[in-house]
């Protein structure tokens, strides 16, 4: 017999901000040891943020992680609009303080800490498919989703010109969060599979 539990987050720490001020309207966070970010992250660089540049010239990005390497730093840091930032020891106040997380992910599997952290940080996200795999997060309700870069790029104009949908998916998302994917939560589901075979 197999019982299946999700993977979670700190629903304490990645706490939702108190109207604070965004400064930075894209964020994307990785680990680019891990070849799916590096590829994620040209693919937006190539594809959708000149799409989205082309019809909001002054949309700003931080790119946060390890090991970002130089095919992604290097085309970035003559832009004053991307920020290439690296890895830091706190990433909560860079979800509170970015109007979007975006997440273009093609390869891979499985669930995506990242999609969980900002959903509960309060920063609402833009993923493909694959990206959102393994969540059971409604499209339109606690995420958007696309996977062209035509329509990634619509929905991220959309979500930054538009601070009520910003607001539903965010409230939204850190409570679907609060109640399947907290650590809290997850303990409390693995004491009752021990329980019921004690």
């Amino acid at each position: 017999k197999v019982t299946t539990l999700p993977m979670g987050v700190d629903t304490d720490t990645l706490a939702t901000p108190e109207n604070g001020e965004k400064e930075i309207d894209l964020i994307y966070i990785g680990f680019f040891g891990h070849q799916p970010n590096v590829d994620a992250m040209n693919f937006f660089l190539r594809k959708i943020f000149p799409l989205i540049r082309k019809q909001r010239p002054a949309t700003t990005l931080a790119i946060l992680g390890r090991e970002i390497p130089p095919e992604i730093a290097l085309p970035c840091r003559n832009d004053p609009g991307i920020q290439v930032v690296g890895p830091v020891e706190d990433i909560t106040p860079w979800f509170q303080k970015s109007r979007v997380f975006v997440a273009p992910i093609r390869l891979g599997a499985g669930m995506r800490g990242k999609l969980l952290e900002a959903m509960a940080a309060g920063c609402p996200v833009v993923s493909t498919r694959i990206g959102a795999e393994g969540l059971d997060a409604g499209a339109g309700r606690e995420i958007l989703l696309a996977d062209r870069p035509v329509e990634f790029a619509a929905r991220t104009i959309e979500l930054l010109h538009n601070p009520g949908l910003r607001n539903s998916l965010s409230r939204n998302a850190r409570d679907l969060v609060t109640r399947k994917y907290s650590w809290k939560k997850i303990a409390e589901d693995l004491k009752a599979v021990y329980e019921k075979y004690l």
